[in-house]
């Protein structure tokens, strides 16, 4: 009877505590919304004029030609950015105006992605620590910084959604093709229509 009840307490330990605490919750239900804005709820209807840089653009900064490896996102001076989801920061880039924030996030039984923040300022994470969609992890420039950058864009934040970062991040300014590009990025529109989608 005991080694009966000692099974019963292990297989509830293993398949249903540990999956709930990987991620805060459980990765079957994992909540995906946007990193900025009063209406974070991931419907396109509603802040698709916001988007004024799309997925593979044309580039002319850095490597000329390279494409555009996210989207771009108009925001307020100085808004707060917060994470898409539940997860795990694993790389902080520190360098104005490049500033960069990397969180893992398993968002299904079978997809691990990476959400990328770029442009930001006042960071108020590092790597190791766990956050929610609800953790302030910087904010979008403010008036002296944007003109500091001289982007010659409204405020906004360049978000990524990568299923590898082997790059170093490097594919963000030298991917000349959507093919280079696709090996390590997403387009976040395709990706918040089918966060599950196994990419």
């Amino acid at each position: 009877m005991i080694k009966v009840v000692s099974l019963i307490i292990a297989f509830f330990l293993l398949f249903i505590i540990e999956p709930v605490l990987e991620n805060g919750i459980q990765a079957s239900s994992q909540k995906i919304i946007l990193p900025i804005g009063t209406d974070r709820t991931a419907d396109y209807s509603k802040w698709s004029k916001k988007i004024i840089g799309r997925y593979g653009d044309h580039r002319k900064s850095y490597v000329q030609g390279h494409k555009h490896s996210g989207i771009d996102i108009q925001g307020n001076l100085g808004e707060t950015v917060y994470p898409i989801a539940n997860g795990t920061v694993v790389k902080v880039f520190r360098e104005f105006p490049n500033q960069t924030i990397y969180i893992k996030h398993k968002v299904s039984e079978n997809t691990i992605i990476f959400s990328v923040y770029i442009h930001v300022e006042d960071i108020q994470i590092n790597i190791g620590d766990r956050v929610s969609e609800e953790t302030p992890i910087a904010r979008i420039f403010n008036q002296e910084e944007l003109a500091a950058a001289d982007f010659g864009t409204p405020p906004h934040l360049h978000f990524e959604i990568r299923h590898n970062i082997d790059d170093r991040g490097e594919a963000t300014f030298k991917s000349m093709t959507l093919k280079e590009l696709n090996k390590y990025c997403i387009d976040p529109l395709i990706f918040f229509k089918n966060p599950t989608l196994n990419f």
